[in-house]
């Protein structure tokens, strides 16, 4: 995908009525491996688009006009106003004052603002600063090595960093290493835009709070789709992973604690986010967090990036991609109305996470539904999880080092034609977690407060919907004809029950 990422998306849009057999066959299989001689082909056949001059740049506010976009933003005044036409803009961007670059099909396209190979093609450093209606890209960026240094390369078509209040709406964000990073950028929309082909991530949200990532298409971005994470680097971090990583890698240090960093009160919603090679929607330490509506398919299967030493995202070898997930100590969190479909291998993950709220989630077609390792009082409540070959509620410990996972309320969902539809290890493992991550938060915390603490099947009144025991003959019995069993239905795994099981689903009632 890195390789050929440009050239899969610029075939994407291409509208070709009649293409030889050759190419097509190029590009279904060869496209992504040989992206060179793809492109050589399509110019002899005289089907490579020819670039489009770049009309001059209208400065709205004052009425002049501009050769360049560079030259264009370096005249402008706080508050102006760019508007562009269709062409090809050429050049990094570094936008030091609150400006709106506008953007208009002028009857070539939408015109393209292109970082002409700079790590970062839009550097926001200034609050305020409006994009919309452009094509945003960086032809000939370096693509860096596959590692978890990757992971935060501050490398993007647009990357704002320690500013606010931007608007990025109505664009195409593509080829780059992240297609838009936002680094202690507080109050940022990012909305109606397709955000697909960059080599690592879709969206990273890191150290930042209030912002909105709303309506996008989210595609076939690398390792992730949209990310939201909490990172510092102490003064001299950079100097000294460079050992390791290269000369290239380039990070902010700052010397707050993490709690001061953490990313809160940031909401996702009605994206579609697909084709990423391990995760689709993640939060790594991020607190009130909502991730609403979306849908989530297609995600996941490679495992999580590795580097010298060897350093792993995720403790569970369970683990081999998801469509949504809570790590990393994530907490006070809200994933509800979610379509998550078809992800490998895991739907719905909890690592290491307390006290977030699930709910209303339609979880289909991956090998688990829902994974809870090493986490604790979170409530799933009304989701439907069916057609998972492997289990659609997988509750354990997950790893040695990690606490069980206790005191989760689990209550009202539908479990139908899963290989295993609940698995829950609470009330016989619960030995105390040890080595470092058993020093990561105080008890009511991260860390349970009773290791022991048998997670919840049921509310008092209603349990679950489980279609391997809604009948008579699996032991279901309702005397009384109200839906609810009187005979208790034991979870698998430890020693919870689930005491009032569900005739049938809990929607259908």
């Amino acid at each position: 995908m890195r390789g050929g990422a440009f050239c899969a998306i610029w075939m994407g849009f291409m509208r070709l009525e009649e293409s030889p057999e050759m190419i097509c066959h190029l590009t279904h299989r060869h496209g992504r491996r040989y992206p060179r001689l793809l492109a050589s082909l399509l110019l002899l056949c005289g089907l490579a688009p020819q670039p489009a001059l770049a009309g001059p740049v209208r400065n709205a506010s004052s009425g002049a006009e501009f050769s360049s976009l560079v030259d264009a933003v370096a005249a402008a005044s706080a508050g102006d106003t760019l508007e562009l036409g269709s062409g090809s803009y050429k050049g990094a961007l570094v936008i030091d004052r609150s400006l709106t670059l506008s953007g208009k099909d002028t009857g070539a396209g939408m015109p393209v603002i292109d970082g002409d190979g700079a790590p970062v093609a839009i550097l926001l450093s200034a609050p305020g600063v409006t994009i919309e209606g452009v094509t945003v890209t960086s032809g000939g960026s370096p693509a860096r090595p596959w590692g978890i240094f990757s992971a935060y390369a501050e490398e993007a078509c647009i990357l704002a960093r320690g500013t606010a209040g931007h608007v990025i709406r109505d664009s195409v964000i593509s080829g780059c290493h992240y297609g838009i990073y936002l680094l202690e950028s507080h109050d940022t929309a990012i909305e109606a835009n397709r955000i697909s082909g960059n080599r690592f991530g879709g969206v990273f949200i890191r150290n930042s709070h209030g912002d909105r990532v709303v309506s996008n298409t989210i595609e076939a971005n690398g390792y992730e789709g949209i990310g939201v994470g909490t990172v510092a680097f102490p003064p001299g971090a950079e100097k000294a992973f460079r050992q390791i990583a290269g000369p290239w890698w380039t990070i902010t240090t700052d010397t707050r604690t993490d709690t001061e960093l953490m990313s809160h009160d940031i909401e996702i919603a009605s994206n579609t986010v697909t084709g990423h090679e391990h995760g689709g929607i993640s939060v790594g330490y991020g607190r009130a967090i909502r991730i609403v509506a979306n849908t989530v398919s297609g995600n996941g299967g490679a495992p999580v990036p590795k580097s010298f030493p060897e350093v792993s995202l995720s403790l569970s070898a369970r683990v081999r991609g998801y469509g949504i997930a809570l790590k990393c100590n994530s907490h006070d969190n809200e994933v509800v109305d979610n379509e998550v479909a078809g992800n490998a291998n895991t739907g719905i993950l909890l690592d290491r996470s307390y006290a977030n709220t699930l709910g209303r989630n339609s979880v289909t077609g991956s090998e688990l539904g829902m994974l809870v390792i090493g986490s604790h009082s979170n409530t799933f409540e009304a989701n439907t999880v069916t057609g998972n070959s492997g289990h659609g509620i997988l509750i354990e410990r997950g790893a040695a080092m990690l606490p069980p996972s206790v005191a989760n309320l689990v209550v009202r969902n539908d479990l139908t034609d899963n290989g295993v539809n609940a698995f829950d290890t609470s009330g016989k493992d619960t030995a105390a977690a040890r080595g470092p991550v058993a020093d990561q938060g105080p008890a009511g915390g991260y860390l349970p407060e009773d290791p022991a603490a048998v997670n919840r099947w049921d509310d008092g009144v209603e349990g679950n919907h489980h279609s391997d025991f809604d009948e008579a003959s699996e032991g279901f019995t309702d005397a009384d004809g109200n839906g609810v069993s009187e005979t208790g239905h034991p979870i698998p795994g430890g020693l919870a029950v689930d005491r009032f099981p569900l005739k049938a689903s809990p929607a259908g009632r």
